[in-house]
């Protein structure tokens, strides 16, 4: 463990990762929550279609994205940036995030929010304020995904990044296996320790996992 830390970037890797995920997460769930709340409550000429697009691109390889996402990341400027993988990122995990809240949404009665208009609230109030912390169970859900997809992916980085600024862990961990040897025993300290933060997150989010799962099993 010690050398993992004395002898490579390891503490960039972490810090990078850890500023990625996180930057991911606050733009996934601010985004979907929108596009979720958007999506289930004003319906538009072509919004069935939006929801077909967006289910469809879960379809798609991030294999085949890598090439495109590579070529658009440096016409930007942005290789080899933590605010390039960060759009990255959002753009591979929101899909899933829109369409796992939009579940959330359209589960919540709209009567909900002509009460609160009539209460006084504009839309966006009536939003924030009364379907938002309904919504709560679903937010949580998709931070947790969009930590862990975050957190782990290899092939983006791997491609868009090739200095010790922007590497993150999965591809720093990588790095360990060389030509010149494998040392197997800091390739596991340092799995070890890039498992932690996930962990963490599990654990501190699993008892609101466990009692927004259990929350709709008996009706009165």
């Amino acid at each position: 463990y010690i050398s993992v830390w004395r002898d490579y970037p390891f503490s960039a890797y972490f810090t990078n990762s850890l500023i990625v995920s996180l930057t991911t997460v606050v733009v996934v769930v601010i985004a979907s929550t929108l596009a979720a709340y958007g999506l289930s409550r004003f319906r538009v000429r072509g919004s069935s279609m939006i929801e077909m697009l967006i289910l469809a691109t879960q379809m798609i390889p991030i294999i085949v994205l890598v090439i495109p996402m590579f070529r658009i990341v440096r016409n930007l400027g942005l290789y080899d940036t933590r605010t390039g993988l960060v759009l990255s990122y959002s753009a591979v995990t929101l899909p899933f995030c829109i369409w796992t809240l939009k579940g959330f949404a359209e589960s919540i009665p709209k009567e909900i929010d002509l009460a609160a208009m009539i209460d006084g609230c504009t839309k966006f109030q009536a939003f924030r304020l009364v379907v938002l912390p309904l919504m709560a169970p679903g937010i949580v859900a998709t931070v947790v995904f969009a930590f862990l997809e975050s957190w782990n992916l290899y092939l983006i980085p791997f491609v868009l990044t090739y200095s010790t600024k922007s590497i993150p862990l999965t591809v720093g961990i990588a790095g360990l296996v060389n030509e010149h040897k494998i040392d197997w025993g800091q390739i596991m300290a340092a799995s070890t320790i890039g498992a932690l933060p996930t962990l963490i997150v599990f654990l501190f989010f699993e008892k609101y996992l466990v009692a927004n799962l259990t929350a709709g099993a008996i009706k009165q």
